[in-house]
């Protein structure tokens, strides 16, 4: 008896440690189950969303790193060539007009899920249209309105942000890159409060797309249909994007000396914390074999400086040119400033000298 009572601790303590062991498992399996959603949400957290949501269907990232269809708008990756359809569509850009677009019957039961749609989704189409407003995306995207005249019925027009085109083959995003810049460098980066009116003629071509149905007609079509994404974007002539300019044949301009902004960067490649000057130039272009002409002082110019993801770094100006057409500015490159990223895109900053047309603006390289 005097064993068996000896043995009896030995014993209890054995039995628990084998419970204890048996829940182990139980209670590690718990505790990443709880904590896999937070990582999978981190990445949509910098997505381009233009439905508001940043959320993934399914905790399992995909194979090919295509956006999430919540992450990047409705049909997100339609919208992207980013889906598995995206292959099959012919990129040679027919002739179309806006107001063919428009007059197409939305296919019946498109959901959010839905997959790429024969016929107006399958072909890209070129397109002349009147600009009418545009507004930033979260992400640096950037939404267009168009129609065929200054008070006609809207289309949006979609500029994905490098994110929400990753997973586009290689050909497409330089091309929806390409279309991306060159609306920034012409129009200039709209704001993300509210649309910026614009006017203009300008040539778009890109993939027609079902969208989001738009019912009031003030932000896009009642049918949803899109021109997502734009793949090149031009301005017709010697437009500009300045709302007020007339719709009909531009007036013969009153000879006068030309003037032309330039706008220098240095250094062009900074870091987090560094110092950079802007400097805009104003001249006279110079004729044939010809040098240019400085600029008078006086012409009041300013500058915005801008990331990658199109977050606004500085501003400077209004600030009157000096002797020689010129006038500079510091600032120092914040520390939340995006990096650029491996796929060529950067930040740029863009320059605005009253009644000289803006036709371009600078890169700025933030790599560290």
């Amino acid at each position: 008896m005097r064993r068996l009572a000896a043995l009896l601790p030995a014993l209890a303590g054995a039995l628990l440690l084998t419970l204890a062991a048996a829940q182990a498992p139980n209670a590690q399996l718990q505790t990443s189950s709880s904590q896999l959603p937070h990582r999978l949400l981190l990445p949509a957290l910098a997505a381009d969303s233009a439905a508001g949501t940043s959320t993934f269907a399914t905790p399992t990232p995909a194979a090919t790193g295509t956006p999430a269809s919540t992450a990047c708008g409705y049909r997100g990756p339609v919208r992207t060539l980013s889906d598995p359809a995206a292959a099959g569509v012919d990129r040679t850009p027919a002739a179309g007009s806006v107001g063919g677009l428009l007059a197409l019957d939305r296919p019946a039961g498109l959901t959010a899920a839905s997959p790429r749609q024969p016929g107006a989704e399958a072909r890209a189409v070129a397109l002349d249209a009147w600009l009418r407003a545009a507004i930033r995306t979260p992400g640096g995207g950037v939404e267009l309105l168009i129609s065929t005249s200054p008070d006609g019925p809207l289309l949006r027009a979609s500029f994905p942000s490098p994110e929400c085109a990753s997973g586009a083959s290689p050909a497409d995003r330089a091309a929806m890159e390409a279309a991306r810049v060159a609306f920034l460098q012409a129009c200039g980066v709209p704001t993300a409060s509210q649309w910026r009116p614009l006017g203009g003629r300008a040539t778009l071509a890109g993939i027609p797309a079902w969208g989001q149905p738009r019912p009031s007609g003030t932000d896009g079509a009642p049918t949803g249909i899109e021109l997502a994404p734009v793949l090149s974007f031009a301005l017709a002539g010697s437009a500009d994007c300045d709302p007020a300019q007339p719709f009909g044949p531009t007036p013969t301009p009153t000879p006068g000396p030309a003037l032309e902004l330039l706008i220098h960067v240095d250094p062009i490649r900074v870091s987090r914390g560094q110092q950079v000057t802007v400097t805009i130039i104003v001249q006279e272009p110079p004729g044939p074999g010809g040098t240019p002409v400085p600029g008078p002082a006086g012409i009041r110019c300013s500058y915005t400086a801008y990331d990658v993801a199109l977050n606004e770094l500085a501003r400077g100006g209004p600030t009157p040119t000096g002797p020689g057409g010129r006038v500079s500015w510091t600032f120092t490159v914040p520390e939340w400033a995006a990096l650029d990223t491996a796929s060529r895109e950067n930040g740029r900053v863009q320059p605005a000298c009253e009644g000289i047309p803006a036709r371009g603006s600078a890169r700025l390289e933030i790599v560290g």
